[in-house]
């Protein structure tokens, strides 16, 4: 028996390698499967979508709007990235296919380049640890801004590291993502960066010659992605976007003004480092034992090497400057802290891989296998009992329902009143703009049905169940007006439709 040649075996053990990737791959990307089960969840995934619904029917890709009024939340990434997959595949698939994809590219991105800096066994810890965090899953699978945030952070910042140990062009690729990312959420991300080269460069001597050079061209670079939105809307709505957007969104959320998403005192403090605990578990149990101080490849073994120690220490610092800056923010939404979450997979990753490979042992293999499986089936679970027990898959059957009607649509008082008591305790009290977006159409909302805009043509008023009192009817009655209720031919419990005849009954 002939045996293998030297060719051989060394195509025999790349075609293995290939395959203990797949299988990493496979755990990590698993997770993210299953988005389009269930529709937008009010309010920020809807408020994305109508936007994006507004751009697609006016043509106008630079000033985002709802309900016709100039919304200057969010720049204009999030709308730009996700357009297209909504034009081209629909309401269903579309939506959040942009935010999947950014998380995948997170996934290639980080787990190849802690393996070509590291050991390919690091490399597969780190995108198992990625893929199966909770809330980088989370996250990955919404009409967010976050996800393709999180790509260019990690893009930004691992390219600057390259520029420093490698060759010094990276850094223009620094500058792009930077860029990118000012339009994906705003200047904050400047000021991350900013901390971490500073921290850097204080705490790494050996680092400091590699500083020089391409600043710049970056900043020439950097200054072009921005200006490529910025500059027309200040143009165009100058008010509106310094004061909407970088003063409200930016600076007062980090100085504490956004009311409803505001936290103080000891809460403030345990918010993130909670969120980042339980949501990246049971990885985030090791972040103690992954803290860079001299970790060894293995008991008894050499310590790693100078770079690389250097650089975890370089991915704990931008771990940290995100957890501190969040914390300090008075503003706190879980979803905040996510760009953080491949950090900690990366030190994970690469301290699980001092341990051995994820495919040394069958308690590894089946344990990732197990985890990818059952946060899968807990995330679309999860999502699909709330999206039917909050009201949202009826509101948006309402939606199809009047997707086709002739008549004008307006939403009446869905958001919660003071005035009135509050709907049943499972119900989404907001707005509903994903409603508009499933409808197709332009639709209003409106608190009062006696405006004389509104009696010129038959309407229909889509609102919540018991809002259209007696003494509603009554109002418009008296104003030559009348509603009806209209069967929709489904079971109904959080919603009515009703149309508003501008003339009495004939």
């Amino acid at each position: 028996m002939t045996s293998p040649t030297s060719g051989e075996r060394a195509v025999s053990a790349e075609n293995y390698r290939h395959r203990l990737w797949l299988f990493a791959y496979l755990i990590a990307i698993l997770p993210l499967s299953g988005f389009w089960l269930y529709g937008l969840m009010d309010i920020d995934e809807g408020l994305y979508a109508s936007v994006i619904r507004t751009m697609l029917a006016t043509g106008d890709w630079m000033i985002p709007r709802i309900e016709g009024e100039v919304w200057m939340e969010k720049p204009v990434l999030v709308y730009w990235l996700n357009a297209p997959f909504i034009a081209l595949l629909g309401d269903t698939f579309g939506p959040r296919l942009g935010s999947v994809l950014c998380s995948i590219g997170t996934l290639v991105l980080c787990a190849e380049y802690v393996a070509k800096r590291f050991s390919d066994a690091a490399g597969r810890w780190t995108l198992v640890v990625l893929g199966t965090s909770l809330l980088f899953v989370a996250v990955s699978r919404m009409l967010l801004a976050d996800p393709p945030l999180t790509l260019l952070m990690a893009g930004a910042f691992l390219s600057f590291w390259e520029s420093l140990i490698g060759n010094r062009r990276w850094r223009l690729v620094t500058a792009v993502c930077l860029g990118l990312g000012v339009l994906a959420k705003g200047p904050y991300l400047v000021a991350v960066f900013a901390a971490l080269a500073g921290v850097t460069y204080f705490r790494e001597p050996s680092l400091r010659p590699s500083f020089r050079g391409y600043w710049p061209t970056g900043s020439l670079l950097f200054a072009l992605v921005v200006a490529a939105w910025y500059f027309p809307v200040y143009l165009s709505q100058g008010g509106a976007l310094v004061g909407e957007f970088i003063l409200d969104q930016n600076v007062g959320r980090l100085m504490g003004t956004d009311e409803a998403h505001r936290t103080d005192g000891i809460q403030q403090l345990l918010f993130f480092p909670v969120v980042i605990l339980v949501g990246a578990a049971p990885w985030s149990f090791h972040l103690f034992r992954a803290w860079p101080r001299g970790p060894r490849r293995s008991a008894g073994g050499p310590a790693i090497l100078p770079q690389e120690a250097a650089f975890c220490r370089y991915i704990a610092h931008a771990f940290l400057i995100l957890l501190i800056l969040f914390t300090l923010s008075s503003s706190q939404l879980p979803h905040y802290i996510v760009p953080a979450v491949p950090f900690l997979a990366i030190l994970v990753g690469i301290r699980m891989s001092l341990d051995g490979p994820v495919e040394s042992s069958k308690l590894r293999r089946w344990g990732t296998g197990a985890l990818s499986v059952g946060l899968l089936v807990l995330v679309n679970s999860l999502t699909i009992f709330y999206y039917h027990y909050s009201g949202q898959a009826e509101a948006h059957r309402f939606a199809e329902f009047v997707r086709n009607r002739p008549e004008p649509v307006v939403n009446f008082q869905l958001p919660r009143r003071n005035d009135l008591p509050p709907a049943d305790l499972r119900v989404n009290e907001t707005s509903l703009p994903s409603f508009a977006f499933y409808a197709r159409k332009d639709v209003r909302g409106v608190e009062s049905l006696l405006r004389p805009a509104l009696r010129r043509e038959p309407l229909l008023v889509f609102t919540r169940s018991g809002r259209i009192t007696d003494k509603v009817k009554g109002q418009v009655e008296r104003q030559g007006a009348r509603l009806v209720r209209v069967d929709v031919g489904f079971p109904t419990r959080y919603f009515e439709l009703h149309r508003l005849e501008p003339e009495g009954p004939r």
